[in-house]
């Protein structure tokens, strides 16, 4: 496929330096011209010397390393792809370990099609049997990339995951970007939303798969916390995709534990990592599943009450969603011909 076109591969980070330097390590090995590629690595908000360090790092692509206040990975990918020269946009997690091929597979499954975007799998490796987190973290991203293969185009916003994903810089800018108030969670889901509501093709490039390192339990608790807050933003912006966010189904844990009597819910977070070890000892895999289900549904809720304040806060935010869906629909019905 001639010629190569130029590609801008953009990464955030924040305080994961070893993580970043095998993320680079593994764009250096690419099959991909290394002439025709440019990093730029956004350290967003670093205090564990990433802008001190890696431009002292050799590399054979050309590296830049952009430094920001704490922003925001939305931020951090949009100041990314402002800087870049290349035409195809590539964005990478700095915790995902690229195949040799990953660029080349991204150049190359767009054929003559050039305004779509390429979603990538980035799996994690499997775990061992007495790793019982490992497991439910494999298992859930084995099943979403499952899901998406054999598909032709991806219809659903939760598939567009920017951990490995690319997209021209003119559709990107066409798009508008990462939304810069989802600072910690959910720009994901609200990029995909007004991707497939524009109309641009989503597309499943299997061929440019990579490795996830792993994500620790901490890690899995506060990412929960940060996507119960951030839902209540993505649902604002995006009341007619409501109803698909936890957010418009509160469970017993979100009501009890959270809202209706929060003093339980340090109790319940001790007995629950008490449980979590006891189970893993035991080696009873279910009961710890289960647990950690409700510790992390305990953690979204928590994040959602971040952001709304108490109960009645919350059952105003759900009244406001429920008219905003019941007004989209309405608008669907009356734009239907006939």
């Amino acid at each position: 496929m001639t010629p190569w076109p130029f590609v801008s591969v953009v990464i955030p980070t924040h305080n994961r330096l070893p993580q970043l330097r095998q993320c680079l390590a593994a764009l250096a090995a690419q099959t991909y011209p290394l002439d025709l590629l440019e990093v730029i690595v956004v350290a967003d908000g670093c205090t564990d010397g990433t802008e001190q360090h890696l431009p002292a790092d050799h590399y054979p692509f050309t590296l830049h390393v952009l430094s920001q206040p704490g922003s925001g990975a939305a931020v951090a990918r949009n100041r990314g792809a402002q800087e870049a020269v290349g035409k195809l946009l590539l964005f990478i997690d700095d915790d995902v370990i690229a195949s040799t091929g990953l660029v080349e597979a991204h150049v190359r499954v767009r054929g003559g099609e050039t305004d779509s975007v390429a979603i990538s799998p980035y799996r994690l490796a499997r775990p061992r049997k007495d790793d019982f987190f490992g497991h439910i973290l494999y298992t859930f991203w084995e099943r979403t990339f499952g899901d998406m293969a054999g598909t032709e185009l991806l219809q659903e916003p939760r598939y567009v995951l920017s951990g490995n994903l690319s997209i021209p810089r003119s559709t990107f800018s066409r798009a508008g970007g990462f939304n810069t108030s989802l600072r910690v969670a959910g720009e994901d889901y609200e990029f995909g939303i007004r991707i497939l509501e524009q109309a641009i093709p989503v597309v499943f490039a299997p061929d440019a798969h990579a490795c996830h390192l792993e994500t620790t339990l901490a890690q899995s608790f506060r990412r929960a916390r940060q996507e119960g807050s951030s839902h209540t933003v993505l649902a604002r912006l995006h009341p007619s995709h409501a109803s698909s966010l936890p957010l418009a189904h509160r469970d017993f844990v979100g009501r009890v534990f959270v809202f209706a009597a929060p003093p339980l819910g340090p109790w319940l977070t001790i007995m629950g990592a008490l449980t979590l070890r006891v189970s893993e000892l035991l080696r009873l895999r279910a009961v710890y599943e289960i647990v950690y289900g409700g510790l992390r549904r305990y953690r979204y809720w928590q994040g959602v009450a971040d952001a709304v304040g108490d109960r009645a806060a919350l059952d105003r935010l759900i009244s406001e969603l429920s008219m905003a869906e019941r007004k989209f629909a309405r608008q669907q019905r009356k734009s239907v011909p006939g």
